[in-house]
């Protein structure tokens, strides 16, 4: 693939330099230079290989807020719910209470 090809690649699948750079963790300059002298071969290849396949560009994923000290009990309220669900989903699975209580308690640890 060359300059060009990558260029019209990196925008029909819908990506701008700066969220193609954002998406994969690559400096806006290396980006730059891409579109320059053209890609290494393997970037061209997953380019072409995604656009074959009609991948849609990913969604940057947004940094996790800043976590804050809560209290159990608000922690307790907030996974209540959830909990309840993955209980009932796996009770409905076949699954015991003491089995799903147990990997839960492994996954904690």
């Amino acid at each position: 693939m060359d300059a060009a090809a990558f260029r019209v690649t990196r925008k029909r699948l819908g990506f701008t330099q700066r969220s193609f750079c954002a998406t994969f963790g690559i400096a806006r300059r290396t980006v730059q230079n891409w579109e320059a002298k053209g890609p290494p071969e393997y970037i061209g290849h997953l380019l072409s290989q995604a656009l074959m396949a009609k991948i849609p560009s990913p969604v940057p994923i947004a940094p996790p807020p800043q976590s804050r000290q809560v209290s159990s009990d608000e922690a307790l309220a907030k996974l209540s719910p959830a909990f309840d669900a993955l209980l009932k989903s796996a009770e409905e699975a076949g699954w015991s209470r003491e089995t799903v209580r147990a990997a839960m308690a492994a996954w904690a640890i």
